[in-house]
């Protein structure tokens, strides 16, 4: 079942919070992708969702950072 987002109703903080978890999900999904390729050769696939992953963990915490500044400690 989904869940409908009215995305003219989100604060700052939601919308941080949210593309957080994007975030999350993203690293999450192309760890598995690389797991399930294995490592075969250097530049295979698996590399480049390993490297993916990476990324969207970069990312996650350039959001995390952004959010902490604006509004500290508040919960999501």
């Amino acid at each position: 079942m989904f869940t409908r987002i009215d995305f003219s109703k989100l604060t700052l903080m939601d919308a941080l919070d949210l593309a957080n978890l994007i975030e999350v999900e993203a690293h999450q999904r192309y760890l598995l992708f690389a797991a399930q390729l294995g490592r075969r050769d250097v530049g295979d696939a698996g590399s480049v969702f390993r490297s993916m992953a990476d990324n969207e963990k970069k990312h996650g915490e350039q959001l995390a950072k952004r959010r902490k500044t604006h509004f500290g400690d508040a919960p999501a």
